[in-house]
């Protein structure tokens, strides 16, 4: 959503700088995507007054002007002619970078100094639109007096900063600049001004039917408007529909669409003169052409607002043609109702269309912002002196009653691992508006009705820690409480380690398409299947990770983001026995500039995490190459594999460099987890090392030597670590020489050479007599 500042000034006073506020409301929750300054490039163009203009002296065609731009006077050469003394002008001072592009300096100009620019509205990248006389031929001549030195901004009206916001789908109450000026408040520890709802009635002996017949409508609330003149709305109301991106059409309109981004409240507006009253209702295989231009086809599936003879608008998406706001309007119905979510949602999805008023209909409108909305429309219509406000009529289907939650403050310090106290909770839950009173250690939440996604301790807990900032649970050290869910424990463990090794977690869907086997070029395995998929793309739950890792890395490849260390901790779907079973499954990638050991070594970390013992059973096929892979087996239980990714396979996702990866099932090894870790004392004496160079035939996989060299080389031997691998002239064919390095070490002395030559000789003897590896000489 974006937020005009200028808006939200209405109701919080702002009083830190845009960049800051930008970066509480992302530590509050609230993602700002972007920061979009409508003065940018205008900082440094005042408003300057000429106060005199004479000819330079050596240019005919320049005038040399001096220029009152509040705290100093400015020499600035022009060859414009439109300018005059005591004309209001536009000043790029130096330094300035306008928006077209160019920067200004103070300059010599055929002898004279020059320490600025006159603009034209070309230069500022504005036109009549925006501020009248900006496309003229010349400098834009200013209206009325203005204050010298003012910024050029603050004057045409583009002195708005834009936050780009993203709420989160469980807070539709933030879809809007009230209710994020609600947040900000409490952020900021600063009153709320309430939006202005009064208007008055004139009555009149009327009366007009609405009616619901539709259990998806649970509430529905009109009001008629007589002896309206549609026009253009006022210039304040136009910018600011145009900073958070809707395009101004008439006062009518443009209310709707106002109150819909203050308020929150989906609004429509029917020609009353074309309606003789409103039935809500599903429809019964009607057409209709809505504003977009196209005839729908509407089944008993989709919602209407209809009158006695035929539907008027699909409820909550799209108002129809017919009874439509035009230029002879006289009199006019506003609507302002709620519509279930479940039901705006398929009926957006089955048309294919979707609005500003669907989008919020589907996140969750609740029925007493209704009341509020119409109100807002209603005080505007009559503040810009629109219409005649004659009757206001309210439907309601549903309890408008709203909840209480009785939770314990210490069940809250235990969740979140603070010390916070029972009186800040209540302090920051009431400045939330959730008016919170103290029994015992219990806080009694009453929660108003537009917080629907409060349901219990853990909303909040969350409530309480993301105002209070997060930094409260490192202040006091203290650890939260077990969650009692081993599952949720040990990935957490998993993500920790990997996240400390490297590599960056990705969350992908878990819907994926059809030809997944044939990408990755293994047998079909069959999934489980979406009676009523949302497209072919997502019709089959997944059998494996891989697939949704390997489309990751191509994306990144494709916009120039490589060597990559990725892993996804989800899970994949099988048929097992007829039955369908859930898995919990790591993949881990690695691509670019790495290779297989470093992959393995990742796996040894998390194998490691979880108290397991694995085995690998070398050459497997597809979508590895087989002589860089393995299968990964516990307790004889096959639950993984790992390897270089084969090219064939890559060459399906368009990947241009080597993958590594393992996929393995976590189930079993989270149920084994509880082996206990037994230490040894570091020892005081001096280590001994001896580097070994083993002809090694190409047959003997590298697991057997190395479990053989552990094996053999004795108690003393602390480390094996591998150094080299060669193969050239200087090894004879169908082997390979293997470099090791062995450390060795007594805990309560010093080796003697006799020792370790003891130790080296029996592991020689070993390896030559069981696996015909020889010392390289």
């Amino acid at each position: 959503m974006k937020l005009s500042l200028n808006w939200l000034k209405d109701f919080v006073n702002i009083n830190i700088p845009y960049e800051e506020l930008a970066l509480r409301l992302t530590n509050s929750g609230f993602e700002v995507e972007e920061i979009i300054s409508e003065s940018k490039g205008m900082e440094r163009v005042l408003v300057g007054r000429i106060e005199k203009i004479t000819k330079h002296p050596n240019a005919e065609k320049l005038s040399v002007c001096q220029i009152n731009v509040g705290d100093k006077n400015l020499q600035i050469l022009t060859a414009a002619t439109n300018v005059f003394e005591g004309a209001y002008v536009p000043v790029a001072t130096d330094g300035a970078d306008l928006p077209c592009g160019v920067l200004i300096k103070t300059t010599n100009m055929r002898g004279l100094i020059s320490e600025g620019m006159l603009c034209s509205g070309k230069e500022l990248c504005i036109d009549d639109s925006v501020y009248p006389g900006a496309e003229i031929d010349g400098i834009m001549i200013l209206q009325g007096e203005v204050t010298p030195g003012t910024c050029i901004a603050e004057v045409i009206g583009m002195d708005d900063v834009v936050l780009d916001v993203t709420v989160l789908s469980n807070r539709p109450d933030c879809n809007s600049v009230l209710g994020l000026a609600r947040e900000i408040a409490t952020m900021l520890n600063l009153p709320l001004e309430n939006p202005e709802l009064d208007y008055d009635i004139t009555y009149q002996n009327i009366d007009f039917d609405i009616q619901i017949n539709s259990p998806n409508c649970l509430r529905y609330m009109g009001a008629i408007v007589k002896n309206i003149h549609i026009a253009p709305s006022p210039d304040w109301m136009q910018k600011r529909l145009q900073a958070v991106g809707l395009n101004p059409i008439n006062n009518i309109v443009d209310i709707t669409n106002y109150v819909l981004m203050e308020i929150g409240q989906p609004m429509h507006a029917f020609d009353l003169d074309k309606v003789d009253m409103i039935n809500v209702r599903q429809a019964n295989n009607e057409t209709l052409t809505l504003l977009n231009g196209e005839e729908y086809n509407l089944g008993d599936d989709v919602m209407v607002i209809a009158d006695s003879n035929s539907p008027l608008a699909v409820a909550g998406v799209m108002g129809g043609m017919d009874a439509s706001i035009n230029a002879d309007t006289k009199n006019i119905l506003f609507e302002s109702a709620t519509f279930t979510r479940a039901s705006i949602r398929s009926t957006s999805r089955k048309l294919a269309l979707r609005s500003d008023s669907s989008a919020r209909y589907e996140r969750g409108v609740e029925p007493a912002l209704n009341e509020m909305g119409l109100k807002r429309a209603l005080h505007l219509i009559q503040t810009l002196n629109v219409g005649e406000i004659v009757l206001v009529k309210d439907n309601v289907t549903t309890s408008l009653q709203s909840k209480t939650l009785e939770i314990n403050y210490n069940d809250i310090n235990n969740l979140l691992g603070t010390t916070i106290s029972q009186n800040k909770m209540q302090e920051i839950l009431n400045s939330l508006n959730i008016q919170t009173d103290i029994q015992g250690q219990n806080l009694i939440c009453h929660l108003p009705s537009y917080r629907t996604d409060i349901e219990h301790l853990a909303d909040i807990a969350e409530e309480v820690i993301r105002i209070c900032g997060l930094e409260e649970i490192q202040a006091n050290g203290k650890k939260p409480y077990s969650t009692g869910n081993n599952i949720l424990e040990n990935v957490s463990r998993l993500k920790n380690i990997l996240v400390e090794s490297g590599a960056y977690e990705i969350k992908t869907y878990s819907l994926v398409d059809n030809n997944v086997c044939k990408r990755l070029l293994i047998d079909e395995t069959p999934a489980i299947k979406v009676s009523n998929p949302l497209n072919d793309n997502l019709s089959n739950l997944r059998t494996t990770l891989m697939d949704s890792m390997l489309q990751t890395i191509a994306f990144n490849n494709s916009h120039n983001s490589k060597d990559l260390v990725l892993f996804e901790i989800g899970r994949k779907y099988l048929m097992q026995n007829d039955s369908p079973k859930e898995t919990n499954t790591l993949c881990v990638a690695m691509s670019g500039k790495t290779d297989f050991f470093k992959l393995k070594t990742l796996l040894e970390k998390v194998i490691t995490a979880l108290n397991a013992d694995i085995t690998l059973k070398t050459d497997i096929g597809m979508p590895f190459n087989k002589y860089v892979s393995g299968q990964i087996f516990y307790q004889n239980i096959l639950i993984g594999q790992i390897g270089e990714i084969h090219p064939l396979v890559l060459s399906n996702y368009n990947i241009m460099e080597k993958v590594y990866l393992f996929e393995i099932d976590l189930d079993d090894l989270f149920i084994n987890n509880d082996k206990e870790y037994s230490y040894t004392a570091i020892t005081k004496f001096p280590s001994v090392t001896r580097d070994l160079n083993f002809l090694v035939p190409n047959s003997l996989t590298f697991k057997t030597l190395y479990d053989e060299i552990v094996h053999s080389s004795g108690k003393y031997c602390k480390e094996v670590t591998l150094v080299d691998i060669y193969k050239g002239e200087q090894v004879e064919e169908g082997y390979s020489s293997f470099s090791f390095r062995l450390r060795f070490e007594k805990i309560d002395s010093t080796l003697t050479d006799a020792e370790v030559e003891q130790a080296v000789s029996r592991l020689l003897r070993s390896l030559e007599y069981k696996l015909k590896v020889t010392l390289r000489r």
